[in-house]
């Protein structure tokens, strides 16, 4: 077995991965498990890339009726598509992208760490879970919950520390992925040290810096005025005042150099503090939106992967076929996304 570049063993097969969206989590419009969103010819296009596992965001909400109880039929969707990976030899992070009382974006919601009710009926979603995949080895990580936002770390660190014993009172070697309050942020990983103690914890953490160049055009963050000036990497912001909310975060990186250092020191110390703890390390998404520039995307692509590399960090792209992703929705092509990380799956 290989040991991670922190020093724990894990196991193998999650060191190239990329994520589901829109399958079973954050639908919209989209129906739930719609097999011409997502099937077996999807993985096994995935597999003959070269990657070694997929990530599969699953919105609670979605598999739950309101007074908690389990949609057992949707859970075949999740059934079907862990028979699709073993056949296909792949490994798969089963994420639940939302519980009752969570939102990461939008109007943010942090009621499932205070609320005891809902803190139950998520307790429950994931006993129900544990049960029904326990047999699966280490080619399937539980991820609890993905991209926490609370007022006090130590209400997340809670709840972890309730949904791993749930976890393991029924699969007690089952590999489980915590990711740090506040969108899993490099610099909020601090905060899960008391949970290290644990055996078998993934520090989950996601990278979409600088924000304002990643997300530039998006319409969900307020960057997609018609006239928005591009925003390069590596490059000066440009003057956004014309173009966002006065009170718009962009506005307070005026004029600022977007540079290789600056990412790459997020990284080292990243690196150094799961060196310090023991921890092993995932980067369970990262991207830049498709309206991006595609030199710009690529610069900024090639520089993550090369520091994936030189820290040994394990990582799943964000997104599939999405408006990140590595294959086309309408021509199921290749995107410029998967020309950049083809020279590390060989």
């Amino acid at each position: 077995m290989l040991l991670s570049a922190t020093g724990n063993a894990l196991g193998t097969g999650y060191s190239k991965g990329v994520n589901i969206s829109h399958y079973l989590s954050q639908l919209g419009e989209r129906k739930f498990a719609d097999k011409a969103q997502f099937n077996e010819k999807d993985v096994a296009w995935i597999a003959a890339k070269g990657y070694d596992h997929f990530r599969l965001p699953v919105d609670g909400p979605n598999i739950m009726k309101e007074n908690g109880s389990i949609r057992k039929s949707r859970l075949k969707a999740i059934d079907r598509t862990l028979e699709w990976a073993k056949t296909h030899k792949l490994n798969v992070i089963l994420d639940i992208h939302k519980l009752p009382g969570t939102a990461f974006s939008g109007d943010i919601d942090a009621r499932l760490f205070t609320d005891p009710e809902m803190q139950e009926k998520s307790l429950h979603l994931w006993s129900v879970l544990a049960e029904r995949y326990k047999s699966f080895g280490r080619e399937l990580r539980f991820e609890i919950i993905n991209e926490p936002v609370a007022p006090d770390p130590l209400l997340v660190n809670a709840f972890y520390e309730k949904a791993i014993q749930a976890i393991r009172e029924i699969s007690p070697e089952r590999p489980i992925m915590i990711g740090s309050n506040r969108w899993q942020k490099f610099d909020t990983v601090e905060h899960l040290e008391p949970l290290l103690r644990h055996s078998n914890i993934i520090v989950a953490v996601h990278f979409y810096e600088p924000h304002l160049f990643t997300h530039q055009k998006a319409r969900w963050i307020g960057l997609n005025h018609p006239d928005l000036p591009d925003i390069p990497f590596p490059g000066k912001v440009p003057e956004l005042k014309n173009f966002v909310e006065k009170d718009h975060y962009s506005l307070k990186r005026e004029g600022d150099m977007l540079t290789h250092a600056e990412v790459e020191k997020d990284f080292e110390i990243l690196a150094k503090w799961a060196k310090r703890h023991n921890a092993t390390l995932h980067l369970g998404e990262f991207g830049v939106y498709d309206k991006v520039l595609p030199r710009y995307r690529e610069n900024w692509y090639k520089l993550i992967f090369s520091l994936c590399e030189k820290y040994g960090i394990d990582w799943a792209v964000w997104d599939y076929r999405g408006s990140f992703g590595v294959r086309d929705r309408e021509t199921n092509e290749p995107t410029l996304v998967q020309e950049c990380i083809d020279p590390y799956l060989k």
